[in-house]
Order: structure tokens, then C-alpha cells, then sequence
């Protein structure tokens, strides 16, 4: 059977399953069925309660701007929540704030098919016809990005738990830094000093080291997060206290790789953004906040990508040449840099005052 004829038959069975007379007179609204999911305990205790409400003023919103003759829930096809994807596409909003505006109404319709209100869930699945494209920084949603660069006292009291030159080691740290102490001390370095990701460091090698101590030394590597063979790999001076540490504390493997405890767990960015961010809690040192007023949840403003802040605003601060930071950075655009170099209050008062105010006549006096 054509794949087109397949699929139009399928949304006429559809059709039938969720018909009003199939359901009878008393199929719910959509209204109603939102009603009834925000009605649920574990809804009503939910601390995001807000920001799905939300999320779905915005699917009733596109029902009623495009399709004003639907009332019913039965009336929603896969056709129509289709539509709602794409629109939901077009919103300048991160990928995965679009996946959780898509899914809201997915998780809504699927209570009441559980409950035998519907007979089947037009937005389920619908989540997956979304594009992979990134909001640019341009596009993006004002609770997007808002990592905050550690302060001097933050990031002192974080050197002076991981050095190996400071014993005893606290014991409220995490178990698998107690473990790979060393380890996380020099790589957290190579975060600070060179802007890399934790995973990019942890998978070094022999291979991408290049130069010697005299020439200097460069570092050259593909970002783990583009995760592409064929992409652009990144070339980048190696400073050479970091190679001073390496041969100190980090001596290759037979494998020609320096950091085999971390290596050998197989850890993803976010598993060691999770150990990363107790090491934080451990030492009081305030991880998430308010994005923004009337915000539901706590955003995360400290963690393991501070450390990639506090590399690109400390070296805009010492070159002031954003041209430089970028290329440093391995950005694309001008606007994603600018997302990572954050100005301090003091830095902005300096700048204020150090403006020439124009020259007043003394002779004719202010109130002339």
C-alpha cells in the first residue's frame, strides 16, 4: 500500500475513534480536560505548576488563533497537533523548552484516554518532528543561559579542596572526587585556563598534544558537544602551567591517555556536571536561583559550565577584544561569546566614571 494512502487511512480511523457520536454528548472540552490533569495532586504539588499552565494557555491559544471551529478534545486530529509542532517550532525557544511545550499536551490528552474520556491520543509522539536546531543567541529565552563566572573566594575555596598538596582531604566531599582528587584538580585547570568542556578534557590523549617546551605548546581537538567526525576541530595554545601539571601529577598511561580514573567510568557531560555541582553544595556554594521574578523552579547558575564562563569573561576582561575571546571560545557567532562574558558591577562603575563630562562655562553659571 503507498505510504500516502496508508496515512489517510490511518487519520480516517482516527477520525472514527475519537467521532463525537462514537464518544456521545458528553466528550469533554479541551478547557476540561485541562481542568481536570491541573486538578491532580501531584500537579497541584508540583513546583512548575506555572510554567505549564503556561504551556498550555499556549496550545489553547493556537487551538483558538487556528482553529477556532475545534472545541471539543475528540476534534483534535494528528493533523491538527501536527500543526501545533511546527507552530511550536517557529518559537524562539531552546530545544528543549520546546519539547516540554509539545509534551504538555501530550501527557494531558493521555490522562483522559487512560481515564476513557478519548479514544486515542492525537499528540503523542508529536515531540519527535521537532528540528534539532539551536536557539542562536539572538532566539534565545530569556531563562537561557544564565550560568553565572565563579567568584575569586568560590573559586579559592574550590582549588584548595581538590589540591593534592592540602591533607587531609574533607571527607563531606563527594566519593568519586575523595577518588580522583588529582584528577579532578588538573582537570578543573584545563576547564579555567583553556575553556574546554569536561569531557573534551577528560578524553584527551597524547595524539592532540603538539610543540614542545621551548616552541610552546598547542592543543587541537573537536568539541565533544558538536559531535560531529567532520567538524572543524579547535586549535588552541596550551598554557604551560597546565602541561607542568600534567607531567607532575597526570603522566600518560600506556595508552597515551592522562586521566584514566575519570576515563575509565565512562561519564558523560552531565554525570560529571552532577558530581561537579555536590562538590559545590558541599562547600556552600550557592548552585541555583531565581532567573527571573514569578519564575516557578530554581535555575541552575553555578556548575560545571561556570567554569567555561569564567574563562571567557576573565579574558575579556584582561584583552577586551571579543574578536580574540571568540576564536578562544570556538563560537560560531559574535552573540553566542557574548552570552558567556559576563560584566562585574565594579568593572561597570569604573567604566561610568571614567567618562569625560563636558566642560561647563564658569562665567555665565548654570542658572543663565
Amino acid at each position: 500500500m503507498p505510504k500516502d494512502e496508508a496515512t489517510r487511512k490511518r487519520q480516517e480511523l482516527i477520525a472514527k475513534l475519537n467521532d463525537p457520536e462514537t464518544l456521545g454528548d458528553n466528550s469533554p472540552t479541551i478547557e476540561e480536560l485541562g481542568e481536570d490533569w491541573f486538578s491532580l495532586p501531584s500537579e497541584k504539588a508540583s513546583k512548575s505548576l506555572p510554567d505549564k499552565k503556561s504551556r498550555w494557555r499556549r496550545f489553547i491559544g493556537f487551538i483558538s488563533d487556528h482553529h477556532p471551529n475545534i472545541s471539543k478534545a475528540c476534534q483534535v486530529t494528528p493533523s491538527v497537533a501536527l500543526g501545533f509542532t511546527r507552530w511550536a517550532d517557529t518559537l524562539k525557544l531552546t530545544l528543549h523548552s520546546r519539547r516540554l511545550l509539545v509534551r504538555l499536551p501530550g501527557a494531558v490528552f493521555q490522562h483522559a484516554l487512560n481515564r476513557g474520556m478519548l479514544a486515542f491520543n492525537p499528540l503523542d509522539g508529536m515531540a519527535r518532528h521537532l528540528s534539532k536546531r539551536r536557539a542562536g543567541s539572538g532566539d534565545l529565552d530569556p531563562a537561557y543561559e544564565e550560568r553565572q563566572p565563579f567568584t575569586d573566594e568560590e573559586l579559592t575555596a574550590i582549588w584548595n579542596a581538590l589540591n593534592p598538596k592540602i591533607t587531609p582531604i574533607q571527607e563531606s566531599l563527594p566519593k568519586l572526587i575523595i577518588e580522583g582528587r588529582i584528577e579532578w584538580w588538573i582537570c578543573i585547570h584545563f576547564c579555567f585556563l583553556t575553556g574546554m568542556d569536561m569531557t573534551d578534557v577528560v578524553n584527551l590523549n597524547e595524539a592532540q598534544l603538539n610543540g614542545d617546551k621551548e616552541s610552546g605548546w598547542t592543543l587541537q581537538f573537536i568539541r565533544s558537544k558538536t559531535g560531529k567526525e567532520d567538524s572543524k576541530p579547535v586549535k588552541i595554545p596550551l598554557d604551560p602551567r597546565l602541561r607542568d601539571l600534567m607531567d607532575r601529577y597526570c603522566p600518560l598511561d600506556k595508552k597515551g591517555f592522562p586521566f584514566p580514573f575519570l576515563r575509565r567510568r565512562h561519564m558523560k557531560q552531565k554525570d560529571l556536571s552532577a558530581i561537579f555541582s555536590d562538590l559545590l553544595h558541599s562547600l556552600g556554594i550557592e548552585t541555583t536561583g531565581k532567573s527571573r521574578t514569578g519564575r516557578a523552579r530554581a535555575k541552575n547558575i553555578r556548575g560545571l559550565k561556570s567554569l567555561r564562563h569564567t574563562f571567557a569573561s576573565r579574558l575579556n576582561q584582561h584583552l577586551k577584544n571579543p574578536l580574540i575571546v571568540q576564536r578562544a571560545m570556538g563560537h560560531k557567532t559574535m552573540d553566542m561569546t557574548a552570552v558567556y562574558t559576563h560584566v562585574e558591577q565594579k568593572q561597570l562603575a569604573e567604566a561610568v566614571s571614567s567618562i569625560n563630562l563636558p566642560t561647563v562655562e564658569t562665567e555665565r553659571g548654570w542658572n543663565e
